[in-house]
């Protein structure tokens, strides 16, 4: 079997002879090649751009997603210590109030405690002059020394409260 390539142009058959413009179909389908390349890594550098938009999209979301989170939490705390901090103040303002309360609650008592001694200190001015009296002058005079001896107790114990009081209040 002969080559038919080894043969002269003239002697070639006729479908070998006919082979001109070859290097451009090859030429043509390079290129075509190249082009299509290129436009698959324009459509990859496309799509790896969309991803990373994407990806960096998501990551800016949940930073402010947990800025907004933080913000939050941050808002709630200050606001629980401030109403504390107002629940005390008003527990002691009441406390201050009831101590007000109870020191003049003792002073009323101290100032009837006095008010009772003067009545005994009067009672036994007038059972000086009832003793004339019989029978009624004793008994004015025994009811005006117990009275005397009870309200001087009072007066006191009164006294040693509304001082007790007043220190635990400085205090």
């Amino acid at each position: 079997m002969e080559c038919h390539l080894n043969l002269p142009l003239s002697k070639r058959p006729c479908f070998l002879t006919s082979q001109k413009g070859y290097a451009s179909v090859l030429f043509l389908a390079f290129f075509g090649f190249l082009w299509l390349s290129l436009a698959f890594l324009a459509v990859f550098a496309a799509v790896a751009l969309a991803l990373f938009s994407l990806y960096d999209t998501g990551i800016v979301a949940s930073e402010r997603i947990r800025m907004q989170n933080t913000a939050d939490n941050v808002a709630y705390s200050t606001t629980t210590m401030v109403t504390r901090d107002m629940n005390i103040i008003a527990i002691t303002n009441r406390a201050m109030v009831a101590n007000q309360v109870a020191i003049g609650q003792m002073v009323a008592l101290a100032s009837w405690a006095n008010m009772v001694q003067e009545f005994a200190g009067n009672l036994e001015t007038l059972g000086y002059f009832a003793q004339v009296i019989p029978y009624v002058g004793k008994l004015i005079e025994q009811i005006t020394e117990v009275v005397y001896k009870a309200t001087t107790q009072l007066k006191m114990l009164f006294k040693n409260l509304v001082i007790n009081l007043s220190l635990q209040k400085i205090n």
